[in-house]
């Protein structure tokens, strides 16, 4: 085997020019494989990228679709809360003697028995 080399050795004009020429070859063999592997790796990542951007923007519409459900909420809590209050006002306006009103014989005798 080192008979081999030192004649190729010879035969191209020296043993530099034989490791260039071998390096030459083993670069030109492995770029294919390289580029396919870059490639193959610039879609995974851009398949990623593309999978992240959209997890993102849907994260963020139902994040202010639930905003703006907490708004629509919180109005109508406020309306329900502000109805009942206004009738427990009107109820209790009502269901109250005034200063100067006095209850009749009737109502005195329903609270005796």
């Amino acid at each position: 085997m080192y008979q081999e080399i030192v004649t190729q050795a010879k035969a191209v004009g020296g043993v530099d020019i034989l490791v260039d020429q071998i390096k030459k070859g083993a670069v030109a063999e492995a770029t294919p494989k390289i580029l396919v592997r870059g490639i193959v790796a610039g879609a995974a990542i851009g398949a990623g990228a593309t999978k992240g951007w959209n997890l993102l923007k849907n994260k963020n519409k139902q994040r202010r679709a639930t905003r703006s459900q907490g708004v629509v909420s919180e109005q109508e809590l406020r309306s329900v809360i502000k109805n009942k209050t206004d009738d427990n006002e009107t109820d209790n306006q009502s269901a109250t003697y005034s200063h100067t009103e006095q209850p009749s014989k009737d109502d005195k005798d329903a609270n005796r028995n």
